[in-house]
């Protein structure tokens, strides 16, 4: 199967701390978690996956389209979601659609409606007086607006209330169906229950990159329940190394 996204010896030096020759593939239809104690390098990857920082060595292709040839094109396929984002904080969620969507080619006004009204976005209100909860669910709502074939979540679950955040993950699975999700999150129950394979980073390497299936029947693993996990989390799997 040609991977949906292809990542080849990524390398960048920020100064101080590195991203070192990271190479994994990315299919569609399958959830990547991207798992690592702070300052191992997830949100920096993620960031230049995202297109935000293209000053690095090696290559990403989407959909064969290079991220350092032609960025224009290949942002086309990509939806990004983090607390980092800054949208127009005076305006509300239907204003900022109005603003950032068209710089997407394949922005769908409807679609971004039908996701606002679906995770229960307030559009009466300016985007700063929402809850961190509700500024994630506009951030998602805002990437899937273009029907990108590739999600990137920043720790997405920030600040959901446990019933939506549970609702979240059934979204998720629902979005494999036409794209790749890669997810980095530091509530590792939700990688638990939802991702297909894990990206382990260490001081800016990637360490490793496994299915689910490859860590239950690793022979890092401790006896797990038939739910998989349970109070056992992905670090403790990894830590046996």
């Amino acid at each position: 199967m040609t991977p949906l996204l292809k990542c080849s010896h990524l390398t960048k030096d920020f100064g101080g701390f590195s991203l070192k020759d990271i190479d994994f593939p990315l299919e569609s239809g399958y959830l990547t978690g991207v798992i690592g104690k702070n300052g191992s390098g997830k949100t920096a990857l993620l960031k230049i996956l995202a297109g935000l920082d293209q000053h690095f060595e090696g290559d990403i292709e989407i959909q064969g389209i290079s991220l350092k040839d032609d960025p224009a094109a290949a942002k086309e396929l990509i939806g990004y979601v983090s607390d980092e984002l800054q949208p127009f904080w005076e305006k509300t969620a239907l204003e900022n659609g109005s603003i950032l969507g068209p710089y997407f080619k394949n922005y769908d006004e409807s679609y971004y409606k039908k996701w606002l009204e679906r995770m229960g976005v307030d559009v009466t209100l300016p985007i700063h007086q929402l809850s961190k909860g509700n500024r994630m669910k506009y951030f998602c709502c805002l990437a899937l607006s273009h029907h990108p074939r590739l999600l990137i979540l920043d720790e997405p679950s920030a600040g959901f209330d446990p019933v939506f955040r549970r609702e979240f993950l059934s979204i998720l699975q629902e979005l494999l169906e036409d794209m790749a999700v890669v997810m980095a999150s530091h509530v590792t129950e939700d990688l638990d229950k939802v991702a297909d394979y894990i990206l382990y980073l260490e001081d800016g390497c990637l360490v490793r990159r496994e299915s689910i299936e490859q860590l239950r029947a690793s022979d890092y693993k401790r006896k797990l329940s038939d739910s998989f996990l349970g109070d056992i989390h992905i670090y403790d799997l990894l830590d046996e190394r």
